[in-house]
C-alpha cells in the first residue's frame, strides 16, 4: 500500500482565471489611492493618469516572472527591503575566466 502525503493544502479564493480576491482588493485600493491623489494631476491629464494607474495596478498584482509563488508587488518589496549588510560572494574578472 502506497503512502500518500501532502506538502501543503492551500485554498485561494479565485474569482476568474488567475485572479484571486486579494488581487481585486489590491487593484481597488490602488485605484482608491489614485483617486485620492488625482488632485495633484492636471485636468487635461486625468484620464491618462487613471488609465496608467489601472495598468500599473494590474501589472503589480500579476504573478512575478522571477518567482512564480509571489506577486510583482511582493517581489519589489523584498528587493527594496533586502539587507545589504548580508555577505554576498564577490567574483573578480580572473575568477570568472576560470569558470
Amino acid at each position: 500500500m502506497a503512502k500518500i502525503s501532502t506538502d501543503s493544502i492551500e485554498s485561494s479564493s479565485r474569482i476568474m482565471g488567475e485572479w484571486e480576491g486579494r488581487d481585486l482588493i489590491f487593484v481597488a485600493l490602488y485605484m482608491l489611492f489614485s483617486v485620492a491623489f488625482s488632485g495633484f494631476v492636471h485636468d487635461n491629464m486625468s484620464a491618462a493618469y487613471y488609465i496608467f494607474s489601472f495598468i500599473v495596478s494590474v501589472f503589480l498584482s500579476l504573478r512575478s516572472s522571477f518567482n512564480k509563488n509571489r506577486r510583482n508587488y511582493e517581489s519589489i518589496y523584498f528587493l527594496l527591503a533586502k539587507d545589504i549588510s548580508v555577505y554576498r560572494p564577490f567574483m573578480s574578472k580572473e575568477d570568472e575566466d576560470v569558470i
